[in-house]
């Protein structure tokens, strides 16, 4: 009895263990910096994957997005008084780190209506 018990916690913790590791798998990350057109780091710009919930802020002018699901997303950079940066980028399948250099120039967005 205590044999079966085992055997079967076994195999579910294979399956556990597998279903992890696949899931991994179909996820990837994109890391960057975020600098003015002079070259200097922008603390605090904000980072978003627009139609998703991932996103953040640069931290000294440095972000990183982790676990993100393999596709094509638009990458926005934004900081106030300089114009958003939209960039498209593809996370690939077992891909570990992409890495953007997101140049942003001064000038206020136009707003659309």
């Amino acid at each position: 009895m205590t044999l079966v018990l085992v055997r079967l916690l076994a195999c579910r913790l294979l399956l556990v263990t597998d279903t992890v590791s696949f899931a991994d798998e179909q996820k990837g990350s994109v890391a960057g910096v975020i600098r003015s057109n002079r070259g200097e780091l922008l603390a605090g710009a904000s980072i978003i994957l627009k139609g998703t919930r991932y996103g953040g802020m640069a931290d000294a002018g440095l972000f990183s997005l982790l676990h993100i699901l393999v596709r094509s997303y638009k990458l926005a950079a934004s900081f106030v008084g300089y114009r958003t940066l939209v960039q498209i980028l593809a996370i690939q399948l077992a891909e570990r780190l992409k890495t953007y250099l997101l140049p942003l120039h001064p000038g206020a967005d136009r707003c659309r209506s």
